[in-house]
């Protein structure tokens, strides 16, 4: 399971409106596409802007992360963060459960 997690990652502050997750997810994929080959991309509309992301390796979510991390979207910087087991003990846990079983 834990090489499964490296190959993902969160964006934060992705997100202002949650009518946009599908521009959002389009425009994520687009950026994240030329690098990095992405398997899925799952929106958080009730979040506070996360975005994430499964790669088909782990190297591909590294270039990928190395691409968006603290880079500029729609006036808001972009963190770009592996997830990890420990996000599971965290007050994400039900967040990120919810994105990892969407990619099933």
């Amino acid at each position: 399971m834990l090489l499964r997690l490296l190959k993902c990652l969160q964006l934060l502050s992705m997100l202002s409106d949650p009518e946009f997750d599908l521009d959002i997810k389009e425009d994520v994929g687009e950026e994240c596409s030329d690098d990095a080959r992405v398997k899925h991309i799952y929106v958080d509309k009730e979040s506070a802007g996360y975005v994430y992301l499964r790669f088909e390796s782990v190297e591909a979510a590294s270039r990928a992360q190395q691409a968006m991390h603290k880079r500029w979207f729609a006036c808001r910087l972009i963190s770009a963060i592996f997830l990890g087991l420990i996000i599971r003990s965290s007050g994400a846990g039900h967040t990120f459960t919810k994105a990892i079983s969407s990619f099933n």
